[in-house]
Order: C-alpha cells, then sequence, then structure tokens
C-alpha cells in the first residue's frame, strides 16, 4: 500500500513531462496510414519544420521532489534488478577484468529478457567459467544451450563468441574502456554501452535509457 501510494505521486508528478514527451515524438515519428489500395504512407505533418540534431527538455522545477519519490519506493531494494541485475551478478573473486568481462556478458543476456532469467543464466555461466579464455574455448553449441533461456540466444551465442574474440585480439582479454568502442562490439548499442561504463569502469557520459 505505501510504495502504491509513492507511486501515485510519482505519476501525478510525471504526467505533464510524459504529455511533453508524447508531443515531440508525435512530431518526429509521424504515424503512418493505408490508403484505399493497401499502400502505406507516412501521414504529413502539419507544419514542416527541420528536425534538430539533439532534442533537449529542460527538467521540471519540481524533479527534487520527483527523485525523492522515487528514492522512497527503492529504498527497499527488492526489485529482481537488485539481486539479478549487472551490479549484482559479476563475481568478483576473480579480480576487475573478470568483473569488467562479467558486466558485459549480463547486459548482453539481458535484451528482451527477463532479470530472474538473466540471473539464473549467468550463474550457470559462472558454474562453467565466465572467463574471457574459457568462453572463447566453449563451442557454440554448448553456449548456446548454456543460455538457451534468454531471449534471442541464437543471436547472442553468435555475438558473444565474436566478441570474446575481438576482446583478445584487440583489448588484451579486457573490455574496452569507452562507450564508443563497446558499440563496436557485435550486439551491443548504446543503451548497454552506457551502463557497461557506469557498473564496469565507474564512468558516466552518457544515461542508457530503454525506447
Amino acid at each position: 500500500p505505501q510504495s502504491q501510494n509513492v507511486l501515485d505521486k510519482v505519476e501525478r508528478k510525471l504526467r505533464p513531462q510524459w504529455a511533453m514527451i508524447r508531443k515531440l515524438w508525435g512530431l518526429h515519428h509521424p504515424k503512418k496510414t493505408t490508403s484505399k489500395n493497401g499502400v502505406t504512407k507516412k501521414a504529413t505533418p502539419r507544419k514542416k519544420s527541420k528536425s534538430p540534431e539533439v532534442l533537449s527538455i529542460d527538467p521540471p522545477n519540481d524533479w527534487q521532489s520527483i527523485y525523492q519519490l522515487v528514492e522512497e519506493l527503492r529504498q527497499d531494494r527488492s526489485a529482481p534488478v537488485d539481486s539479478d541485475g549487472s551490479e549484482a551478478l559479476p563475481e568478483t573473486v576473480h579480480g576487475e577484468k573478470v568483473r569488467r568481462f562479467q558486466v558485459l556478458i549480463a547486459l548482453m543476456l539481458s535484451s528482451q529478457t527477463k532479470d530472474a532469467v538473466v540471473g539464473e543464466t549467468m550463474r550457470a555461466l559462472q558454474k562453467h567459467g565466465l572467463t574471457v579464455d574459457n568462453i572463447a574455448k566453449t563451442p557454440p553449441e554448448e553456449l548456446n544451450k548454456l543460455i538457451g533461456k534468454v531471449g534471442f540466444h541464437n543471436n547472442k551465442t553468435k555475438y558473444i563468441k565474436g566478441t570474446v574474440e575481438m576482446l583478445i585480439e584487440e583489448y588484451s582479454g579486457d573490455i574496452p574502456v569507452s562507450p564508443q568502442d563497446m558499440m563496436k562490439l557485435p550486439g551491443v548499442g548504446p543503451k548497454m554501452a552506457f551502463i557497461i561504463e557506469n557498473v564496469a569502469w565507474n564512468k558516466t557520459t552518457g544515461i542508457g535509457v530503454d525506447t
């Protein structure tokens, strides 16, 4: 009940900002319409204007109170991500290089997959031996079986095998430092890269956001 009250407060506070975001999204992503002959066409916007390269939204005046509500909601640390997220899952007993690699793998497994499934899969990989060298030696069929419960596991098997090869050849078995270099790894996009940078290297040059 208390958490629900906090959620209600957050929703009321954020409602104007979400309305602005939806409006901006609509301006830059016009809806598609289907004509009588079945051909799909983009709807013509009412006003033609050049789209800026970067959209900027000023924070609301009461952003601090919103942030405090979110902090209150997260005090119990009981969400699945708190036990099965990229910060919680990596092993620390094998050194920083292995920990950073496991952060990368946890994020690569996480797309289109629930945190609990990522946690289960990561623990299976750790039992198998989740290091760059060991995953490089693991046959693709065995790796695919180990990660078989995550979404798009066939593609992720290819991405992980391609990634460990690049890490060995170009980064001495470590992971890249910059998000730009991380995004050169198979299957790693901006969202993953910025989160990996923060968790693995304790640096923040961007924020990973779901769209």
